[in-house]
C-alpha cells in the first residue's frame, strides 16, 4: 500500500482542527491550496510511475516531498499573515517566500498553516 501525500496533508489538516480550540496556536491557515497542491504532485507521482515504471530525479532528489509543515509567524510564506507576533502588524500578509520556504518548497515540502510566536520572537 502506498501513502498519498494527500492523504497526509488531510490527516494533519484534521489533527489541526481537533487541537486549535485547545492550544490556540494556528493565526493562518492555507489548508485548501495545501490540499491542492498534494492532488497535483501525487498525480504527477502517479503520471511518473504509470509511464516509466520509477520517478525521475527531479522527483526522487526532493527530500520533503509531499511532507506536510506549518510555519513559525517569522517565517515568510507567501498569502500568509507576517506579524512576527507584533500586534501591530497583525494584517500584514507575505507578498513572497522567505529564502528557507524557498528551501523547502524545492526540496517539496507543502506548507499548511502559521503559527504564533511572542513578540518579535523575544520571549
Amino acid at each position: 500500500m502506498q501513502l498519498k501525500s494527500e492523504t497526509v496533508v488531510q490527516a494533519y489538516i484534521n489533527r489541526i482542527r481537533e487541537v486549535q480550540p485547545l492550544i490556540n496556536s494556528i493565526i493562518d491557515e492555507r489548508f485548501e491550496a495545501a490540499l491542492a497542491e498534494a492532488r497535483t504532485l501525487d498525480a504527477t507521482i502517479a503520471k511518473h510511475l504509470a509511464e516509466k515504471g520509477e520517478l525521475d530525479a527531479s522527483l526522487r532528489n526532493k527530500p520533503f516531498l509531499g511532507v506536510p509543515y506549518t510555519g513559525k509567524d517569522g517565517l515568510a510564506i507567501k498569502g500568509l499573515r507576517f506579524s512576527c507576533g507584533m500586534p501591530g502588524r497583525k494584517n500584514i500578509r507575505a507578498d513572497e517566500d522567505s529564502s528557507i520556504a524557498k528551501l523547502w518548497a524545492e526540496a517539496g515540502a507543502i506548507p499548511l498553516a502559521m503559527t504564533n510566536v511572542p513578540e518579535l520572537l523575544l520571549w
